[in-house]
């Protein structure tokens, strides 16, 4: 049986500027949805405090979005009709960390290029980078919902408590 593979979600925009750990990257026109469907994974659109992915050779770099800018050129408020080209769209990103091999680490290990292609990550890459690559929990325990992306967050249990977890027994010495 053949597994059809996934098609790479097309660059959402393209980096063009690098300052040490912070970049700013240019977004193309149709990227502000909050979330994108495709082959039936979930992917967080780009906006603040989410998580997006910067394509550099084999790795994918992570950056959070830290602020969003957009302007629009024509600058006339009495022409309120959307047009191709009429608004530019900008992030300010920090890069912390990067995906090789499918795997996360945190750390800045290479840097963006001007001109590397922005990408959106998979609500499992997200989840992997907030749980340190963790993603299959023998004993979860639902603690809550992480913040924006809305992402169930579990811990082990069996890792909560030691393998002592209470000891019963008389501490002291009898007298009769």
């Amino acid at each position: 049986m053949k597994t059809a593979k996934m098609d790479p979600l097309p660059s959402v925009g393209i980096v063009t500027e690098v300052k040490g750990t912070y970049v700013t990257a240019r977004m193309f026109e149709n990227t502000n949805n909050l979330t994108y469907y495709r082959n039936g994974v979930t992917y967080r659109g780009v906006g603040t405090g989410e998580y997006i992915g910067i394509q550099r050779g084999p790795y994918k770099l992570v950056g959070k979005v830290l602020h969003e800018y957009l302007e629009d050129t024509q600058k006339d408020s009495n022409d309120q009709e959307f047009s191709k080209n009429r608004f530019i769209r900008e992030v300010d990103i920090s890069i912390i960390g990067a995906f090789r091999q499918s795997k996360f680490t945190f750390g800045i290990s290479i840097f963006p290029q001007i001109f590397s292609e922005i990408v959106l990550l998979s609500s499992e890459e997200t989840l992997q980078i907030l749980t340190g690559n963790i993603l299959n929990i023998d004993y979860p325990l639902y603690i809550g919902k992480t913040v924006p992306e809305g992402l169930k967050y579990a811990i082990d249990w069996s890792h909560i408590f030691n393998t002592h977890f209470a000891i019963f027994g008389n501490t002291g010495k009898w007298k009769i």
